[in-house]
């Protein structure tokens, strides 16, 4: 009789989007990583109307928890309780998405219509999963609503320099590309070397910092590139006290063009003086991180890769060694 879970899920049904979890205990290192995931994104989990539905314990002897991301603004999503004990309610959510009751922890996330998207069985960065997200048909509406009244997650202003380079501290890498002009030869290669390669970019997670100028005439972008390496990269302008203010942070010269990659430790791991003609050298060194590899198998498990045509084949690496 499946009538609990389907009365359950009637109440989310067109709602709310879920993301269900299972795991054996709330000390567990998985379900950890991934709450302390959540809760530093939960406002992106609110733009996209999520509800986490959390199930802690054995078989027979578990929890099941709720809680719904929501902005201040949003009409309150108010379920009848937050937390409940039904143990047939729960083995039956269980059987519903296929999920063991024995493993160490799973994950399964859903649309408006409450079926499987996609199966974890290790934590996901939430960037990587709400790209996913908004791949959904159903977003679309969202997203154009959102671009309409400027509704977002990113601080409206850039603030300090420290609080732009926090924003990027475990979220992405960085490309700085300094120059003393627009059209200083080095910095027009190195930004003809860029072109083309928006999805190679996107995978690794990179942002690119243009430094242009000096003084009152300094200036300076920031790009985004897409996680999924397929939607639209996100550009926003710098002002001259940004621009400055990165080039001290990271005694980068003004004089000259050099490009520095920054890791998502906010460390400086590479600095070229020259340009660098094949991306393959950088992302080389990105691939060869431990946390590039991770992040490699959760893009494996969601389908998310770059066409070898583009112009960068992950097999040339060894035309640079």
């Amino acid at each position: 009789d499946n009538r609990a879970v389907l009365g359950f899920l009637e109440n989310f049904q067109g709602k709310r989007r879920l993301l269900i979890i299972t795991t054996p205990s709330a000390t567990n290192p998985l379900y950890v990583q991934q709450r302390d995931e959540n809760l530093e994104h939960s406002c992106d989990l609110a733009l996209r109307k999520i509800s986490t539905v959390t199930v802690l314990g054995s078989e027979h002897n578990s929890t099941l928890q709720l809680e719904h991301h929501q902005r201040d603004d949003d009409l309150p999503f108010d379920y009848l309780v937050d937390k409940c004990s039904d143990q047939d309610l729960i083995s039956r959510l269980r059987k519903e998405y296929g999920m063991v009751h024995n493993k160490d922890f799973s994950m399964v996330l859903t649309d408006y219509d409450l079926q499987q998207k996609q199966f974890f069985d290790v934590p996901i960065a939430v960037p990587l999963m709400t790209d996913f997200i908004d791949s959904f048909p159903t977003r679309r509406t969202e997203v154009e609503m959102e671009k309409k009244h400027a509704i977002s997650c990113q601080p409206q202003e850039q603030g300090s320099v420290d609080t732009l380079l926090t924003r990027f501290i475990s979220k992405r890498r960085l490309l700085v590309i300094s120059s003393p002009t627009e059209d200083d030869y080095s910095f027009q290669q190195q930004v003809l070397a860029l072109n083309g390669q928006a999805c190679f970019l996107g995978i690794r997670h990179f942002a690119v910092l243009k430094l242009i100028g000096a003084a009152t005439k300094a200036s300076g972008s920031l790009e985004l590139f897409p996680l999924n390496g397929k939607s639209q990269s996100e550009k926003e302008e710098l002002s001259q006290g940004v621009v400055d203010g990165i080039r001290e942070h990271f005694k980068i010269s003004k004089e000259y063009f050099s490009m520095l990659m920054i890791g998502k430790d906010g460390t400086i791991k590479s600095w070229y003086p020259t340009p660098v003609w094949s991306m393959a050298i950088v992302y080389d060194l990105v691939n060869s991180m431990e946390l590039r590899q991770q992040e490699e198998k959760l893009q494996n498990s969601l389908g998310i890769s770059c066409p070898e045509h583009q112009g960068y084949d992950e097999r040339d690496h060894d035309r640079y060694h």
